[in-house]
């Protein structure tokens, strides 16, 4: 089966962007499929909704998405950007 992209996207801070994506990526986890949650909000909201902020505030910028848009190479692999969640088959960047 080929990979499903769902984005959810709005300009309006505030709207359940995070939320959604946290109970539907846990969902679709749960019902088999695997799951990698890209959070690219700039406060990181959802990746501090699995691991806390003082994890996300401590990881260093080359193992964020945020170093994918530097002009810098020093980038650490995918294996190191994409961090496990606690739940199985449900992985963040």
């Amino acid at each position: 089966m080929p990979a499903t992209v769902i984005g959810f996207i709005n300009q309006k801070g505030g709207c359940g962007k995070s939320s959604c994506c946290f109970h539907l990526g846990g969902q679709l986890a749960r019902d088999g499929l695997r799951v990698l949650l890209v959070d690219a909000d700039p406060q990181g909201s959802l990746s501090q909704g699995f691991f806390g902020s003082a994890f996300v505030e401590a990881l260093p910028v080359e193992a964020t998405l945020a170093a994918c848009f530097e002009d810098s190479a020093n980038i650490l692999p995918w294996e190191h950007i994409v961090q496990p969640t606690p739940f199985e088959r449900l992985d963040i960047v």
